[in-house]
């Protein structure tokens, strides 16, 4: 389950497997997001303070 906002987000699959997706809106804004199948879990792990600087997109 995804506790928070994944509007605009943005991901990548890894090497070993894991999937990692950085950012979101709102309450998502510097949340880095980890799925990692090969850790047993069923699970993202939320890292809330994951990225240092904001990130976001400018439309023209």
């Amino acid at each position: 389950m995804v506790l928070t906002d994944v509007w605009c987000s943005s991901g990548a699959l890894m090497p070993d497997g894991s999937l990692v997706q950085t950012v979101g809106f709102n309450d998502g804004e510097g949340v880095v997001r980890v799925f990692d199948k090969s850790c047993g879990k069923r699970d993202w792990e939320e890292i809330p303070s994951g990225l240092v600087n904001r990130r976001w997109y400018i439309c023209y």
